[in-house]
């Protein structure tokens, strides 16, 4: 009875350092993340003219799972209380899926995002829930975030553009290089 017993609290001990292990881990491995290249976008606010249907952002991506965040999506649009979002390549052909996402307007909006290949050129954002209402609408936006899911998933806490380590060696050969 007393082994069962002494064996039963060493099991719970070892639990309960597990679950404090897995938290510090957690706590670790978000400051690395909120620190550097989590943010995908260079550009992290903006928006449209009247003149405009969209604001187009640009990013690049690979196949996969991301997170698109705002930190303040607003429209002057009243058809609607969303604002669509498309992913497209160079030549502005879709490369999510499904092809649009529909955006609540406010603070802290996100979305899981799939992209179904590696041609991600810029992010289409429209000022209503898709493009024939979104003539004489105006979008803005800030704060805006693409990262990995799994990234998402490990800290939501919004960081600026912040380029990677093989960016910021491209960087410097381009300025040694004259460029």
């Amino acid at each position: 009875c007393r082994v069962d017993s002494l064996s039963s609290s060493l099991q719970e001990v070892r639990v309960i350092a597990d679950s404090a292990t897995n938290n510090a881990l957690q706590k670790i491995v978000a400051a690395q993340l909120d620190s550097g290249a989590k943010n995908l976008l260079t550009v992290s606010s903006g928006g449209n003219t009247t003149a405009q249907r969209f604001v187009d952002v640009p990013c690049t991506a690979k196949a996969g799972t991301y997170v698109l965040y705002f930190g303040h999506l607003e429209s002057n649009d009243t058809d609607s209380t969303t604002c669509s979002v498309s992913f497209k390549d160079a030549s502005s052909v879709d490369v999510a899926s499904p092809a649009e996402y529909q955006f609540q307007r406010g603070d802290g909006v996100y979305k899981v995002i799939t992209l179904k290949n590696d041609n991600l050129a810029k992010i289409r954002i429209y000022g209503a829930n898709n493009y024939a209402t979104s003539a004489g609408d105006v979008v803005t936006f800030s704060e805006a975030m693409l990262c990995t899911k799994s990234a998402w998933d490990i800290s939501q806490a919004y960081v600026p553009y912040c380029p990677t380590a093989q960016e910021m060696y491209q960087m410097i050969l381009a300025l040694q290089n004259g460029g």
